[in-house]
């Protein structure tokens, strides 16, 4: 007797291990645990970490007695925001929710009523909000948002003297500081070149997504770069973005025959970029006008327009306003003389996934065969590549 229960004990731990491994093993996302005070989650991608811009995703269902049990297998490891408000309340969402680090297999989450939110026994959501935590008390985050709460008190009693020095000198000064501190601190992370989920976390973020991708030898590099990262990196979100990106990027280096764009004109015409084809030089401007640092390169946009747009040079401003009349006295109110195009919903999404955009302003040169000769243009750096190229 004592022989069949050794077999029935070993066969249920086999049985135990095997589901343990299934559930680390696994493709899918799941989510398991408990939420109090709350009828649903909801869950977000990051799309932005620093500026908190979210993208809502899915529906995390809370039972009636408060436990979560979800699964989702076709989003990655990645860092994600769960929050108890739906994109229709994005304000309270952004108030009450929190960025954790979800992993394949089981993510076993803790919701309280005060908003907590608790990852147990997940090793890279620990060494994530501990990462976040020492970034924070380098940047001496608290000590900024005591300067701040001194603004605003200055501000509520009219203090205009004491506003001025806190927001162009004492703030700033701390800001810089902070700043210098994550960045030297961060730069050290990266140098240790971590081929595990974690690592591939920091490459893409402080790395990958801050380093622009003009050429073929940038592609290369990068290429050659993600080869390291171990099995669970490669199965991460990161690791698939990254791809995808490069996928794009291919069509839109250095060399490269820029993908047509078309949209209406302020008169109601339809123009595509392909009629300046064999005709001019085209600087293509993707802007906003609610986008204040695209406004900012106007200056430098009608330097050049001025200079060259007698040498067979024009400039094609592509904006990708929702609201004409917003985008008509952006033009008018910054003396933009060129010509305009304003893209539909479908058009808008189709070219910036051709041209991998994520961010505005984001400035190309094209010869007349439409090839792309310089990106990524700013500043005074968009009169001297026309300068270079335009003769």
């Amino acid at each position: 007797m004592k022989k069949y229960a050794y077999l029935l004990v070993m066969a249920l731990l086999v049985g135990f291990a095997a589901c343990t491994k299934q559930e680390q093993q696994s493709d899918s996302i799941r989510i398991v645990g408990s939420a109090q005070d709350v009828g649903e989650l909801y869950l977000y991608d990051v799309v932005d970490e620093h500026y908190k811009f979210i993208r809502q995703l899915d529906t995390i269902p809370v039972g009636e007695d408060g436990t979560i049990e979800y699964e989702n297998d076709s989003i990655g490891a990645s860092i994600y925001f769960i929050a108890p408000a739906s994109r229709e309340k994005i304000q309270e969402a952004l108030e009450r929710g929190k960025i954790v680090f979800l992993t394949k297999g089981v993510n076993k989450l803790t919701w309280t009523s005060d908003d907590k939110a608790i990852l147990k026994d997940n090793p890279v959501d620990e060494e994530y909000q501990a990462f976040i935590l020492k970034k924070d008390e380098l940047a001496d985050q608290s000590q900024l948002d005591s300067l701040y709460a001194l603004f605003y008190e200055a501000r509520d009693r009219g203090d205009k003297e004491e506003m001025e020095r806190l927001n162009n000198e004492v703030i700033p000064e701390q800001e810089e500081a902070g700043r210098t501190r994550v960045i030297e601190w961060r730069n050290g992370l990266l140098k240790e070149q971590r081929t595990d989920l974690f690592g591939i976390y920091l490459y893409y973020t402080y790395s990958f997504m801050r380093t622009p991708i003009r050429t073929d030898e940038d592609i290369s590099n990068f290429r050659e770069a993600l080869k390291r990262f171990d099995e669970d990196a490669k199965a991460s979100a990161y690791y698939s973005r990254m791809q995808d990106t490069l996928e794009k990027a291919e069509k839109t280096v250095i060399g490269a025959t820029a993908p047509d764009i078309w949209g209406e004109t302020p008169d109601g015409d339809t123009v595509h970029l392909t009629d300046f084809r064999g005709k001019y030089y085209v600087l293509i401007d993707f802007w906003a006008s609610h986008c204040g640092w695209c406004r900012a390169e106007t200056p430098e946009l009608l330097k050049a327009y001025n200079e060259y747009k007698d040498k067979g040079f024009t400039i094609l401003g592509v904006s990708s306003d929702f609201k004409r009349d917003d985008w008509l006295k952006a033009i008018d109110e910054d003396g933009a003389v060129w010509e305009h195009i304003l893209m539909s919903d479908e058009v808008r999404q189709k070219t910036f996934d051709a041209y991998n955009i994520t961010g505005i302003p984001q400035i190309y040169l094209i010869d007349k065969e439409g090839k792309i000769l310089a990106r990524d243009l700013r500043g005074e750096d968009i009169l001297d590549a026309v300068a270079e190229h335009v003769k």
